[in-house]
């Protein structure tokens, strides 16, 4: 994370901590991250250079950040209910509060992330739900059984069903820790097929 994102001119904290990220149709990376500051949004091109950052109007914390294709909108989990949307501008980097989607469920999200045909997909603890990102309704629910030392973090879409790899297939992506000891964890990818064609 750059100085200037980490701690403000002067002294005093901004942000120490990155959440979920996206890939946007634009050609760059969109983080989300936390702090002292609140939430923001950091924007790097892919070669990991830092651009800028975009502080969040309504957000205090920021764990994930998903773009929607449809609207163009950035959306961003500001409690368990909500995701607020952003406009995020190209060439200066700010953050434009443009509304709310209410979820009919509370979730812990860990990642989000928006399918091609504009719906949301959360990962929680191991489970993957379905939204319509019009009303926010939560159509499907499926995942894994996780233990007591486990943290699931991230999601990703990409159709390995359709682009197979060696080993490796189904539709949402993220990765599984196992929290065993500082110098003893356990890291993987989880791959699990969804429904993609409902949502």
């Amino acid at each position: 994370m750059p100085s200037s994102w980490n701690v403000a001119p002067g002294g005093g904290g901004l942000y120490n901590h990155y959440g979920d990220l996206v890939y946007a149709d634009d050609g760059r990376l969109y983080v989300a991250m936390n702090g002292f500051a609140g939430g923001a949004i950091g924007i790097f091109d892919t070669n990991l250079n830092p651009i800028g950052l975009a502080p969040l109007s309504q957000n205090w914390t920021a764990p994930a950040v998903a773009y929607n294709p449809k609207d163009g909108l950035f959306y961003v989990p500001s409690d368990s209910t909500t995701f607020q949307k952003y406009q995020i501008g190209y060439y200066t980097p700010k953050a434009t509060w443009k509304g709310v989607l209410k979820v009919s469920r509370p979730l812990n999200v860990q990642g989000a992330k928006f399918s091609a045909k504009g719906n949301l997909w959360v990962l929680q603890n191991g489970v993957y739900y379905g939204i319509d990102g019009a009303n926010g309704a939560v159509l499907i629910a499926n995942g894994i059984s996780m233990g007591s030392a486990d943290e699931a973090e991230g999601l990703d879409i990409f159709d390995l069903d359709t682009e197979r790899r060696p080993g490796m297939s189904g539709q949402l992506h993220f990765q599984l820790l196992e929290n065993n000891s500082l110098s003893d964890d356990t890291w993987w990818f989880m791959h699990m097929s969804a429904p993609m064609g409902r949502l």
